[in-house]
């Protein structure tokens, strides 16, 4: 089935934007209609699919498109809102024109006060010259130029007018500078590798205007009489504005939340995210995709360690699909703090001793150094659900060795056996991509293994027959032979050749 399926995929397309995938900027969205192939090809109707890593939960979608059962799991709480949104979303579409409409047009109408100049304009941009470095705080915002727009039916269209200075119409509501949040409260862990320096707060990242908006935004929608799982829909479409109303370069394009351009920053008036934002969650609204409401209500959606799930799910599942996290290429709860302290206002500091990551930052050396533990105990833990005969297919990357070593051995414990590795070069960047320290790993493997009641004995080979074996030009698929032997052989000489870093290797 190996051979079929690479050549399956290779010939597909990936499609990485789809409505449920861009209602929000969550890192490293797989493409939806890859997993929806191996999820036709992998189960049945009605077969039971599970994801311990969801994400942004492109799995949980594509199963459900499909007429599966889905369990979602995800220890990030950003990550749980924005599935359970997604889903509710999906299931109750009429119900949030109404509310999003009200919201939006409410927000447009106080941005543009909070921007508004003496004449019919309104300041659409701001832009900043760095004066002193970000390290501690210690910069200062001077003001360079502001780029206006003239206010048509509460929009800003037109031609663009540049100006050094403006006077704004309306002075500022000083009640929203602190709350309900105080962003000067926010104070990041340090952690240069994604660009959070020493003594780094939340204050430091928005203009006092766009604190006031974020704060008025929080009050907004803490006052409307409706369910809670509502207001949790409407602060993710909050969250999804962050990059743009921070303070950030021209494009605001970086996948990085905290990066910073040390030069000149940019800042923008909160209708320019409202007006990029409300078209994607009317997408989702509007997706002509056909769901059965059953699968939906039916769902499972988890937020807790995957080292728990087999205590929090009794019943097994016919296909695991997932992308565990990579040592040191994403350490998502400290990505996600940015986002969860502004629209929870609540900090996942109490999780990092559960986060499977390797880490940069400052007091986190007992996590990186936990990384193999929790991820071998994930991998037992959740492969405990899977029935006999089915299959376990996961996404996964990294030059060290000793971190494929661990996953062997949970996969032999489990009785679960490696198939294949096919090597899936050329997918979009990613955040993992971006910050990955070995810029060859443009691509993923993807592990195609089974549960059996018995695992065989893995065939003996030796380390230089591999290295004979794997003879091609192409890096990163020699790269991607070396893990399809590694895992499916036993190579009886490794230990000898005192070997960490397989990029050297081969």
């Amino acid at each position: 089935m190996g051979n079929t399926l690479i050549s399956e995929i290779l010939t597909l397309q990936p499609e990485h934007d789809y409505p449920a995938g861009l209602i929000h900027p969550y890192w490293a969205r797989k493409p939806i209609n890859i997993l929806e192939h191996i999820i036709t090809k992998y189960s049945q109707k009605n077969d039971v699919i599970l994801d311990p890593f969801m994400g942004s939960g492109t799995t949980i979608i594509a199963s459900l498109k499909n007429n599966r059962n889905v369990i979602g799991n995800d220890l990030n709480p950003l990550s749980f809102m924005l599935v359970k949104s997604i889903l509710l979303i999906i299931n109750q579409k009429t119900q949030f024109i109404d509310i999003l409409e009200k919201m939006i047009d409410n927000w447009s109408n106080f941005s543009l006060s909070l921007y508004k100049c003496n004449n019919d304009m309104a300041v659409e941009r701001e832009i900043y010259k760095v004066d002193g470095n970000f390290e501690n705080g210690e910069f200062e915002l001077v003001p360079l130029a502001v780029k206006l727009k003239p206010i048509v039916k509460n929009q800003l269209k037109g031609n663009i007018k540049i100006e050094k200075k403006v006077e704004y119409k309306n002075n500022l509501i000083e009640k929203y500078i602190d709350f309900p949040l105080d962003f000067k409260t926010i104070k990041f862990l340090e952690n240069t590798r994604i660009a959070i320096h020493k003594d780094v707060n939340a204050d430091q990242y928005f203009t006092i205007r766009n604190k006031i908006f974020i704060n008025y935004a929080k009050e907004y929608i803490g006052k409307l009489k409706v369910d809670n799982s509502i207001k949790n829909v409407l602060n993710i479409f909050l969250s999804s504005m962050l990059p743009l109303l921070r303070l950030s370069d021209k494009k605001a394009s970086s996948q990085w939340p905290y990066w910073r351009p040390k030069e000149e920053l940019v800042s923008r008036n909160p209708i320019v995210a409202l007006t990029k934002r409300k078209p994607a969650f009317l997408n989702l609204i509007n997706w002509d995709v056909i769901f059965d409401k059953k699968y939906i209500n039916d769902s499972k959606i988890f937020n807790i360690s995957a080292d728990k799930l087999d205590k929090a799910f009794e019943n097994k599942v016919d296909l695991i699909l997932t992308d565990p996290p990579y040592a040191d290429q994403a350490p998502y709860l400290e990505y996600s703090d940015l986002f969860l302290s502004i629209i929870t206002g609540k900090r996942p500091n109490k999780l990092y001793k559960k986060e499977i990551v390797e880490t940069n930052a400052k007091g986190r050396e007992n996590d990186t150094n936990e990384y193999e533990n929790r991820l071998y105990n994930s991998f037992i833990s959740f492969s405990k659900l899977l029935k006999n005969d089915k299959y376990l297919i996961f996404y996964y990357i990294d030059k060290n060795i000793n971190h494929w070593k661990i996953i062997k051995k949970a996969l032999l414990d489990s009785n679960i056996q490696v198939m294949d590795v096919i090597s899936l070069p050329k997918q979009r960047r990613s955040i993992k991509n971006v910050i990955s320290k070995e810029k060859s790993f443009y691509g993923d493997l993807l592990i195609i293994s089974k549960k059996q009641d018995k695992i065989r004995l893995l065939v003996d080979i030796t380390y230089k027959d591999i290295i004979h074996k794997i003879q091609i030009k192409d890096y990163f698929a020699k790269f991607g032979l070396f893990i399809k032997y590694f895992l499916m052989y036993n190579i009886v000489d490794l230990d000898k050749y005192d070997i960490t870093d397989i990029m050297r290797t081969i």
